[in-house]
């Protein structure tokens, strides 16, 4: 709006600021406040504000006349001008930015072209308790109903509604998602830990290596046992007895007798806790077993929620990151719109909103 030349197109200088919050709230103020700080510079060189930043106004007043070698009357003018077009600045929330840029945009980002937003979630979920039944019946009177069965027992109506909405929020398939953790990685720190433990015992009292001499056991038992899917039932004792070891600190006589491979045994141990408590935790086999059992109603309710233009809010910054991060060109129309794009809170972005802002602010 401050620009050198002689003329101002005050509407076009007003719409070409987009201005993002992340409440509602946060919008309406930072609308007002550019609105009053627009009516102060109106009023020329004569006003004075009259709230507690007026310090704040008269310094960003002086700055703005200095940067753009304005005359006071051309800077009351060109405010004036913009102040009179303030309904055209596109300042908002994130989320009503992304309804916005895909109500602009339907059929490229492939999305209903009078698509509602739940807000409440209430029909998200209707859809998804219709498409769990309908995969539960279809499971239960298959010629092998007993998975579905010990499921349904085991999780409730109300956990496995809720795995379903979360597979709708992801594009990874469950099965992917439940895929076994990687944890063949952790045996070259339990074999680190067990070779050093190993030494610790022909150094120390057989009193003060006790605990030490478990550890050993139990690593022993682990890297023997460890498969794919993690470890056998008969296992799951010496990974629990290995956590509560590992997590508690060592004595002074085992921290001695290591000395100079203390640090090399910390990180050995530091690297190994994550990956035995995770262990201790999951059941791969029943993990994987519910995923593909739940994938049917994943994907009924996500066909259903594309056919009625269901969108929750996570699918409005979902669609719009595909939109400007898959097309370009859309993503360089709007930076031409808006080529300033300001941010307030930035700290306060997730991946998925920076990756909108940065695809805009790169198009530009």
């Amino acid at each position: 709006a401050w620009r050198r030349s002689p003329d101002l197109d005050a509407p076009r200088a007003a719409g070409s600021v987009l201005a993002i919050t992340f409440t509602e709230k946060a919008a309406g103020e930072m609308q007002r406040r550019i609105a009053e700080t627009l009516e102060f510079l109106a009023q020329g060189p004569a006003a004075q504000p009259q709230h507690r930043e007026a310090a704040y106004l008269a310094a960003f007043r002086e700055s703005l006349l200095a940067h753009f070698a304005l005359t006071p009357d051309t800077l009351a003018a060109r405010a004036a001008a913009v102040l009179g077009q303030t309904h055209r600045m596109a300042v908002s929330t994130i989320h009503s930015f992304a309804a916005r840029l895909l109500r602009t945009y339907p059929i490229e980002a492939g999305i209903h072209p009078e698509f509602r937003v739940d807000a409440s979630g209430a029909e998200r979920r209707r859809v998804v308790s219709r498409a769990l039944i309908d995969t539960v019946r279809t499971g239960l009177l298959s010629s092998e109903p007993e998975g579905m069965a010990r499921i349904l027992t085991e999780f409730g109506q109300a956990r496995l509604e809720a795995l379903v909405r979360a597979g709708l929020e992801v594009d990874t398939p469950l099965t992917d998602l439940a895929s076994p953790p990687p944890f063949r990685d952790l045996l070259d720190s339990a074999a680190r830990l067990r070779t050093a433990c190993l030494r610790v015992l022909q150094r120390v009292p057989r009193q003060s290596a006790e605990k030490v001499r478990r550890i050993t056991q139990n690593l022993a038992v682990v890297e023997q046992t460890l498969g794919p899917n993690g470890v056998p039932d008969a296992s799951r004792a010496a990974v629990s007895a290995l956590v509560a070891d590992l997590e508690g600190p060592l004595a002074k006589t085992v921290q001695e007798a290591l000395g100079t491979e203390r640090a090399q045994v910390e990180a050995a141990r530091h690297s190994l806790l994550p990956w035995l408590v995770e262990l201790q935790a999951v059941d791969v086999t029943t993990v994987r077993a519910v995923a593909v059992a739940l994938t049917p109603a994943v994907d009924r309710a996500r066909r259903e929620l594309h056919a009625d233009g269901l969108l929750s809010f996570d699918d409005l910054l979902r669609e719009a990151e595909r939109l400007v991060t898959g097309l370009p060109a859309i993503a360089r129309a709007v930076a031409e719109r808006h080529p300033q794009v300001l941010v307030d809170e930035f700290q306060d972005t997730d991946t998925r909103q920076c990756r909108i802002l940065q695809a805009l602010g790169s198009a530009g």
